[in-house]
């Protein structure tokens, strides 16, 4: 598309073998934090973006917005308490943590009922079939807003905007690019 993909993908990566209670575990996380840290204040400088980079941890078998974190430097992950290890080991499922996923955090200016807000939508095929908001009065632009306390609004696709359905139809174009640059084909049905 002639866009530079910064703009339009996160920086993930992962973290194996992770056990919260191991010092040397959180260490090694901590280390691999301030490593993607350090690249994304390169990549934000590069890019002309003033704002100092944070990164989600999330754990690597699915969240249902348990095991998610938000730090802004390894020495966040080191001076992790007793309340914070024992959020981390929560999964769903009551399954062990044993990989995390080190995700570029991305604040959002977007707020609704004077709440920070993100936008969660639902796409079949090449058509926007729904939308909402997610949005927590009690949480910051730079927490994860899928947490008790959050309030959900529908919107109907008749409702979106034109940049709210260029957004979309932006997300699937990069998926279905994603997905071939990776051999994967989707059956139409």
């Amino acid at each position: 598309l002639g866009v530079d993909p910064f703009w339009f993908q996160l920086e993930t990566r992962l973290f194996p073998d992770f056990d919260v209670e191991d010092q040397k575990s959180q260490r090694n996380l901590a280390d691999a934090v301030d490593g993607m840290i350090a690249d994304l204040s390169n990549l934000y400088k590069k890019h002309g973006i003033d704002d100092r980079p944070f990164v989600f941890l999330k754990n690597n078998s699915g969240t249902y917005g348990l095991a998610v974190t938000s730090v802004n430097s390894g020495s966040d992950v080191l001076e992790w308490g007793y309340r914070q290890r024992k959020r981390l080991k929560a999964a769903k499922g009551g399954r062990d943590v044993k990989e995390l996923i080190i995700q570029e955090g991305v604040p959002t200016d977007l707020t609704h009922q004077g709440a920070v807000a993100e936008p969660v939508v639902y796409m079949v095929g090449c058509q926007t079939v729904g939308l909402f908001y997610r949005y927590h009065p009690e949480r910051s632009h730079k927490e994860s807003l899928n947490a008790p306390g959050s309030f959900f609004e529908k919107k109907l696709v008749s409702e979106l905007s034109t940049l709210e359905h260029w957004v979309c139809r932006a997300g699937l174009i990069a998926l279905g690019l994603e997905a071939h640059a990776m051999g994967i084909s989707f059956k139409k049905d």
